[in-house]
């Protein structure tokens, strides 16, 4: 290439030259020849000699032209060397120059001028064709090895016509590192791919795990408010969830319109069935029961049990009449439940009584409502029971009533209008009869509805709650009193009535405790008198209520005996000291067979379990002397006393039955 461009510079030097001389002879011509000659004068002018010299340094400066003291041919290969490509230029097929890069691409170590190698014997045929430019890819041999490499191979030819003779450039990039960028980005996607594909396996199994655990969670919560809202015996809503919907279903009720039902349902004589044939029995029925109040009202009813044979039931009522409903439910309701349930062959027959009440006419919030229907259900048993009551208009005016004197109850304690009275207890001893004990009795001196009894204001307490306040505050000054009593050297056994409708609440039990501990007073010398109807309500729970009274020292007794009509077979297991048999019975004395049978019975039953008996309410000297005739030595009534003032009490002394009955 070299000496290719030589050549072609001398050319261009020598008709520069020629040019440059021509241009000087006409010069001279003119200033040493023509002038003088016009002017007259012949002289040559030596300038022409000596202008050859400069002329001829013009000559060899243009034939070894320059740039700035470097050779243009050496300035290209430099930039050639330099080029991140290989560069091969080939003349007249054979291969003139290349530069570094191409052997670093085909693995030559050799010179850069490779004169045993011809084009042919490195590149592909399509190399040669006549087209003058074109881009492919070609796989090449290397020189030194059998290996090939993958190249993009570019030729650019120089037309002949241009300042230098023909010749090809070809630049060659290796793609090899093209193919292992592929290659390893192929290897990153695949490996992208396994790893998005374990990632995803892993969120699956993590989400399938979240899912697992949410159902698990689900349906533990749901568990818990299964157990939390239902009744485990019937499967029916308790009592504080059917508040709880009963309430949200008022609130969002037009009082207008709306007239929704409440019911309140008891099982009558529920309990003889769990005396005579179990509680296992007992628990098959009350099943039984709720089966049969599902199918008794409407499907979008709430039905709960909120007692041992007590339930409620709450039906939505938002255009009907009230009347027809309650007609049309109390009909279903006593027709299928008056159905005979058949048991381990056994042929159970039920009753219930019901009472209604409707929103918002008995009451604008859901325990209103149940405590109206409350009241209306123990006017059906009053009513003869296995039917039904509705709560009345009228009876508002009493619900006032009432609703003033728990207020006043209230406050009864503090402003000290309650007082005790005593009855005492006589028992025949030695031919005359002694008084062995004290029944004290409250009376409430109501500063402007003067003296009220406790037939009136204590089912009121026990209704509002309060019953618990009034029991305590008796305890209290029964033993105050008693130990007064003490001081003065009388010494007396003294009876105080228990309301156990609400026992276990209020922390009554360890309230007693602290009273006998702070007075010092016996504990045996109280006993507590509780009513049969509360202990009939839930056996298992009474022998537990009963046996704490026990632990505590205090005697037991069950009061008005015989009137619920209680099985005798729970006397074995409940652990009391006696009981009392009812007035109902004693007034039947000389009048009613039945009932002189029943009390004979129950004195020789007594007898027989190391139960003391005592008769209450003998008013009359036949009722006196048939119970003495029967071995009944303990008695209470009119008859001896009647209720008095504690400092009538202390005037007492004993008294022979036969002086007694002189007075």
């Amino acid at each position: 290439m070299y000496f290719n461009s030589t050549i072609k510079r001398d050319k261009q030097s020598s008709l520069l030259l020629i040019l440059s001389i021509s241009a000087y002879l006409v010069y001279v011509f003119i200033t040493d020849i023509v002038t003088p000659k016009i002017s007259g004068v012949y002289n040559l002018n030596s300038n022409f000699i000596l202008s050859i010299i400069p002329i001829a340094c013009i000559y060899y400066a243009i034939k070894n032209l320059d740039l700035l003291g470097i050779n243009t041919s050496d300035l290209l290969l430099q930039a050639f060397d330099k080029s991140p490509e290989a560069i091969c230029l080939i003349y007249n097929g054979k291969i003139k120059y290349v530069n570094n890069m191409f052997f670093n691409i085909l693995g030559e170590k050799g010179d850069k001028i490779l004169p045993s190698k011809t084009a042919k014997n490195i590149f592909p045929k399509e190399v040669f064709k006549e087209n003058k430019f074109f881009s492919k890819i070609f796989k090449l041999k290397k020189l030194d090895s059998p290996e090939t490499v993958n190249v993009l191979c570019n030729k650019f030819q120089f037309e002949e016509n241009s300042a230098y003779e023909p010749f090809d450039i070809l630049t060659i990039l290796d793609i090899g590192i093209v193919h292992e960028s592929q290659k390893k980005i192929e290897n990153i996607n695949k490996n992208l791919e396994k790893l998005i594909k374990e990632s995803t396996q892993k969120l699956e199994n993590i989400n399938n795990e979240l899912n697992t655990e949410i159902k698990r969670r689900i349906d533990s919560e749901s568990k818990m408010l299964q157990i939390s809202s239902t009744d485990p015996l019937t499967g029916l809503y308790n009592r504080r969830f059917f508040s709880q919907i009963s309430h949200n279903i008022i609130m969002d009720s037009n009082p207008i319109i709306n007239r929704h039902v409440v019911i309140y349902l008891d099982l009558d004589n529920f309990k003889n069935i769990n005396d005579t044939l179990g509680h296992t029995t007992g628990d098959e029925i009350l099943k039984k029961i709720s089966s049969r109040l599902k199918v008794s009202v409407p499907d979008t009813s709430i039905i709960s049990r909120v007692g041992g044979d007590e339930f409620l039931i709450f039906v939505k009522n938002y255009r009907s009449n009230p009347e027809y409903l309650i007609d049309k439910l109390s009909n279903k309701i006593l027709k299928n439940l008056r159905e005979p349930i058949l048991l381990e062959n056994k042929i159970i027959n039920t009753s219930i009584s019901i009472g209604f009440s409707i929103y918002p006419h008995a009451g604008k919030d859901i325990e209103t409502l149940i405590k109206n229907a409350d009241i209306a259900m123990y006017k059906a048993k009053e009513n003869g029971k296995n039917s039904f009551a509705v709560f009345e208009k009228e009876s508002h005016s009493n619900i006032k009533k009432e609703f003033d004197l728990t207020n006043d109850m209230i406050s009864a304690i503090n402003n000290n209008e309650f007082k005790l009275f005593y009855q005492p207890k006589m028992e025949y001893i030695g031919e005359k009869a002694v008084i062995v004990g004290l029944e004290a009795l409250i009376r409430w001196f109501h500063p402007q509805k003067g003296l009220i009894f406790p037939d009136v204001f204590i089912p009121i307490a026990e209704r509002s709650g309060y019953i618990s306040n009034i029991f305590l505050w008796v305890l209290n000054e029964v033993c105050n009193q008693q130990k007064k009593w003490n001081r003065k050297g009388q010494d007396f056994n003294i009876s105080i009535n228990f309301s156990a409708q609400r026992f276990g609440q209020d922390n009554i039990y360890s309230n007693m405790s602290k009273i006998l501990e702070s007075t010092g007073v016996d504990p045996k010398k109280i006993s507590i008198e509780i009513d049969e109807k509360y202990l009939a309500k839930n056996i298992e729970t009474s022998i537990e209520m009963l046996n704490y009274m026990k632990q505590l020292g205090i005697n037991v007794t069950i009061d008005h005996f015989g009137i619920n009509y209680s099985s005798l077979n729970y006397l074995r297991s409940l652990p009391v000291n006696g009981m009392k048999i009812d007035m109902s019975f004693i007034n039947g004395i000389g009048n009613n067979t039945k009932d002189e049978a029943i009390i004979v019975a129950l004195i020789e039953l007594c007898k027989s379990t190391d139960i003391d008996i005592i008769a209450e309410g003998v008013e009359t000297k036949e009722q006196y002397e048939f119970l003495i005739a029967h071995d009944l030595k303990k008695m209470q009534g009119y008859y001896f006393y009647k209720p008095m003032p504690t400092e009538d009490i202390e005037k007492i002394a004993e008294l022979e039955f036969d002086d007694f009955i002189a007075d």
